[in-house]
């Protein structure tokens, strides 16, 4: 009885070619190389407009900040600038009496030199004066104070029942927002990129 197991034989692995398995691992290795050249531009271009769109939405906020910078500069200019002389404004500065035309281009390039970094033209910058009514309500020891409605030439002491209305100076500011990226305002919404600020001062009588 034979007491050895016998183990299979195991034919020996045949010799590959080593030029012809070379031959065949270059040609797959130059059509990756010239896939990768391929596709290397197109997803560079993809890259930097994505990155070109991220900056336009960094510009966005800073942007819309000095817009409504801007327009709070001019009613502030309003403010400390001029008060009540009559039916005419005056300036604190000088003493001197100036129309309603005067204080309108006043604010308009206070507001053009205050703000840096973006361009106000002076069509954007449109300057009202209004008046509003003062009604007193007294109610349980506490006053409230209700403004009226607004009006486009001054009211006398009867529309507002018996008190002296009070003048405010309102700015109003409306700029658009330029992206950098090609063709992206077609594709931001335009309430997103334009941008109404409106800020309202009372001009006191000094």
């Amino acid at each position: 009885m034979n007491t050895f197991e016998t183990l299979p034989m195991r034919r020996p692995p045949r010799e590959r070619h080593p030029q012809r398995r070379c031959t065949v691992r270059g040609a797959g290795w130059a059509r990756q190389r010239g896939s990768a050249m391929v596709e290397f531009p197109f997803a560079v271009l993809i890259l930097i407009l994505m990155l070109i769109i991220v900056a336009d939405l960094g510009r966005l906020t800073p942007w819309a900040q000095q817009v409504a910078y801007a327009t709070d500069a001019g009613a502030q200019f309003a403010y400390r600038r001029y008060s009540l002389n009559g039916a005419a404004y005056r300036v604190d500065t000088t003493g001197d009496s100036a129309t309603f035309a005067e204080l309108e281009t006043a604010v308009k390039q206070h507001i053009q030199s205050a703000v840096s970094g973006i361009e106000i033209d002076g069509d954007d910058i449109e300057v009202n004066q209004i008046w509003r009514c003062r009604t007193p309500n007294f109610s349980g020891g506490v006053m409230t104070v209700n403004y009226g409605a607004e009006s486009t030439s001054p009211l006398d002491g009867n529309d507002c029942g018996g008190i002296e209305p009070a003048r405010f100076i309102e700015v109003v500011v409306t700029d658009v927002f330029e992206p950098l990226t090609p063709y992206i305002e077609r594709i931001m919404p335009q309430d997103l990129r334009e941008q109404t600020f409106r800020i309202r001062r009372q001009i006191f009588p000094r």
